[in-house]
């Protein structure tokens, strides 16, 4: 009986793996985009792959072009590394791909596809309807003198132990954490209690454990067997729900609609579904407050290690403070100026360094997936309904096409042209981040402000910091100190 057993298992595994092979190495139409001749059962076009994700599909990239196909485990994936395709299919035809995977990490990550990042459909618009422009730059700029505060404390909190090395990776997600807690539950850093503390803990560990992009999930078998990783995701997710349901309690019980105080506020006032708010507002502190840390800690990562960069930024910016303070008539010898953000108008260098800097480090180098409604024909290419859509940041950002000499940091690029037809790094189209004007404003003020007081050095006083840099949903820096020696 047991040899009978085996058998039939056996051949019925041989016969899974055939099916697979050929399933996985037939073109379905002409118009397939290219890819690789030979991709294996369960792994697929993995096989090829090293030990950077960003690092194979650059490869594959060059060696199929740049809208090529593949299989992730048992996916069918295609990697867009055109700017022209990726405007055409994240723009132009973002109803046809406007939907995440529908896969079971996906759902355990979202609460079942609700929220922001995870939804798709109705759904996603709805959400996008309850923020309705919340974070545009036009209704930003009665936050600015809010954010402006909390960059001054962090800047306190950076540099209150002069010549003392200093890991800035916590202190930046603390600004970022504070910053978008004022604007989205209207909470003071004073008000913010030890479970809230507690929070930006579980946001990492959910965020940096999660990762619906490991191969133990695209291939079919292998996400049977480890399903209870969706089981401890969904308990990670509930805790985070919990959590942020008290607030909503209250602010639901505190609601003055004459005077609506945050983000919350505003989409309960919308009507909006109790579950798609507080789930709305997790993924905004999954996208935003990692992303802005990530993005400073690349920052002052690129000035310090290109030498030359920072004394170039503080002359720009030495000169502007000059003009300023003559302006407002202000005693230069008493107290630095504080730059704001309309000074952005006046640094283009400053401007340009950012800019590079998020070029060569785009924070999510491969987007977050997207997958094809319905059979559609794009430009050249045959897309079949069902298919994951990666839009590959990173190879468009190191296309020696677009960006001469891509792996060389040179600000200078974007003295000469904006490059805006290929230049996106928090993403395009509709689904594009919402926190990236956010981003903007605390990015600079950081920048402006910190470089304008001090050179930031390596740890040991030098101007090389080492750290590794891996790549994944998010690019993850290994942890680097830093000295501020004040200018």
């Amino acid at each position: 009986m047991f040899s009978l057993i085996s058998t039939i298992l056996f051949y019925s595994f041989l016969v899974y793996c055939v099916l697979s092979f050929i399933k996985k190495n037939k073109k379905r139409t002409k118009n397939d985009p290219p890819m690789p001749s030979f991709n294996l059962p369960f792994l697929g076009s993995t096989y090829r792959f090293e030990s950077s994700v960003v690092q194979s599909l650059l490869k594959f990239t060059k060696q199929y072009g740049k809208v090529n196909a593949l299989w992730v485990g048992d996916l069918y994936t295609l990697n867009v590394a055109d700017a022209v395709y990726i405007k055409e299919i994240w723009t132009k035809h973002i109803d046809n791909f406007i939907d995440r995977p529908n896969t079971k990490i996906l759902a355990a990550l979202s609460d079942d596809h609700t929220g922001l990042i995870g939804s798709g459909g109705k759904e996603w618009n709805r959400n996008k309807e309850l923020i309705g422009g919340y974070f545009s730059s036009l209704k930003l700029k009665s936050q600015l003198p809010r954010i402006s505060e909390l960059c001054m404390q962090t800047i306190d909190k950076l540099t209150k132990q002069p010549n003392t090395p200093i890991n800035p990776r916590g202190v930046f997600r603390e600004y970022s954490m504070d910053v978008n807690t004022g604007l989205i539950l209207s909470l003071e850093p004073s008000q913010m209690n030890k479970q809230y503390r507690e929070m930006e803990g579980r946001f990492d560990r959910f965020l940096h454990g999660n990762s619906p992009a490991s191969l133990f999930y695209c291939i079919d078998i292998l996400s049977i067997l480890f399903s209870y990783k969706f089981t401890d995701a969904r308990k990670q997710r509930q805790y985070l729900i919990d959590y942020v349901k008290s607030i909503y309690d209250d602010h639901v019980s505190t609601l003055d609609p004459e005077k609506p105080r945050d983000l919350m506020d505003k989409m309960i006032m919308e009507e909006g579904d109790e579950m798609s708010i507080i789930n709305t507002v997790i993924d905004f502190y999954l996208g935003g407050v990692d992303t802005t840390a990530l993005v400073l800690q690349l920052f002052f990562l690129s000035v310090t290690n290109n030498e030359g960069v920072q004394d170039k930024v503080y002359e720009e910016l030495k000169s502007l403070a000059s003009k300023r303070q003559s302006e407002l008539g202000l005693d230069s010898t008493t107290e630095p100026y504080q730059f704001t953000f309309a000074d952005r108008l006046e640094t283009p260098y400053l401007n340009a360094v950012i800019k590079e800097s998020l070029r060569i480090y785009p924070p999510t180098p491969n987007s977050i997936l997207r997958e094809c409604n319905q059979d559609i024909m794009v430009g050249d290419y045959f897309i079949r309904k069902g298919a994951m859509v990666i839009q590959n940041i990173w190879a468009v950002h190191h296309d020696e096409d677009y960006y001469p000499e891509p792996n060389k940091f040179i600000p200078e690029r974007f003295l000469e042209d904006n490059h805006a037809s290929h230049y996106f790094p928090f993403g395009i189209g509709g689904r594009s981040c919402p926190g990236s004007n956010v981003a903007d404003i605390t990015l600079f003020l950081l920048c402006a402000n910190l470089l304008s007081r001090f050179k930031i050095k390596s740890e040991d006083g030098g101007s090389n910091i080492k750290c590794d840099i891996k790549d994944g949903i998010m690019l993850h820096l290994s942890p680097f100190k830093v000295l501020f020696d004040q200018r």
